[in-house]
Protein backbone atom coordinates (compact mmCIF):
# COMPACT_ATOMS: atom_id res chain seq x y z
CA UNK A 1 0.00 0.00 0.00
CA UNK A 2 1.41 3.27 -0.59
CA UNK A 3 1.04 6.91 0.35
CA UNK A 4 -1.63 7.57 -2.58
CA UNK A 5 -3.56 4.34 -1.73
CA UNK A 6 -3.58 5.85 1.72
CA UNK A 7 -4.85 9.13 0.66
CA UNK A 8 -7.59 7.77 -1.38
CA UNK A 9 -8.98 5.33 1.11
CA UNK A 10 -8.60 8.80 4.05
CA UNK A 11 -10.92 11.01 1.71
CA UNK A 12 -13.27 8.06 0.83
CA UNK A 13 -13.85 6.85 4.41
CA UNK A 14 -15.81 10.31 5.54
CA UNK A 15 -18.16 9.87 2.45
CA UNK A 16 -18.50 6.33 2.55
CA UNK A 17 -19.36 6.90 7.02
CA UNK A 18 -21.63 10.09 6.19
CA UNK A 19 -23.36 8.21 3.18
CA UNK A 20 -24.70 5.01 4.65
CA UNK A 21 -27.96 5.98 4.18
CA UNK A 22 -29.51 4.64 0.69
CA UNK A 23 -31.11 8.18 -0.31
CA UNK A 24 -27.51 9.64 0.21
CA UNK A 25 -25.91 7.39 -1.98
CA UNK A 26 -28.09 7.78 -4.50
CA UNK A 27 -27.34 11.83 -4.49
CA UNK A 28 -23.39 11.15 -3.96
CA UNK A 29 -23.67 8.82 -6.94
CA UNK A 30 -25.28 11.17 -9.54
CA UNK A 31 -22.72 13.56 -9.17
CA UNK A 32 -20.20 11.38 -10.74
CA UNK A 33 -22.38 9.78 -13.18
CA UNK A 34 -24.19 12.52 -14.66
CA UNK A 35 -20.80 14.58 -15.46
CA UNK A 36 -19.44 11.04 -16.74
CA UNK A 37 -22.67 10.01 -19.19
CA UNK A 38 -22.46 14.18 -20.19
CA UNK A 39 -18.63 13.89 -20.99
CA UNK A 40 -19.39 10.56 -22.66
CA UNK A 41 -21.85 12.40 -25.21
CA UNK A 42 -20.22 14.85 -25.24
CA UNK A 43 -16.87 12.87 -27.08
CA UNK A 44 -19.37 10.51 -29.12
CA UNK A 45 -21.11 13.51 -30.68
CA UNK A 46 -18.13 16.04 -31.18
CA UNK A 47 -15.02 13.04 -31.11
CA UNK A 48 -12.02 13.68 -29.62
CA UNK A 49 -10.73 16.00 -32.57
Amino acid sequence: MSVDDIGVILTLLPFMLACSSTRALIILHLFFILPAVSLLLIFTREGLG
